[in-house]
């Protein structure tokens, strides 16, 4: 385990930079959009043709931790809008 002076990356505290409808055009111009865009396209690609009835579809350890991972967000989204 390395430090956190050892990390090469810089780590922020989140923060809302969407507060009104003029600041969504900021989300879809920049990198972070693009790069999420990206991710959802290559997963969507990933699953073309596999039938969502399927029992055979085997999953790794990485699909799995990623599925936990949506589903703590999607519990931290709705969470936040009731």
């Amino acid at each position: 385990m390395t430090s956190d002076a050892d990390s090469p990356f810089t780590f922020v505290k989140p923060e809302r930079k969407i507060t009104n409808a003029f600041d969504v055009g900021k989300w879809y111009k920049s990198e972070a959009y693009r790069k999420y865009m990206t991710f959802l396209r290559r997963i969507n690609d990933a699953v073309l043709g596999v039938p969502t009835t399927s029992r055979d579809i085997l999953f790794s350890d990485s699909t799995k931790k990623l599925v936990e991972v949506l589903s703590k967000l999607e519990v931290f989204y709705v969470g936040g809008h009731n």
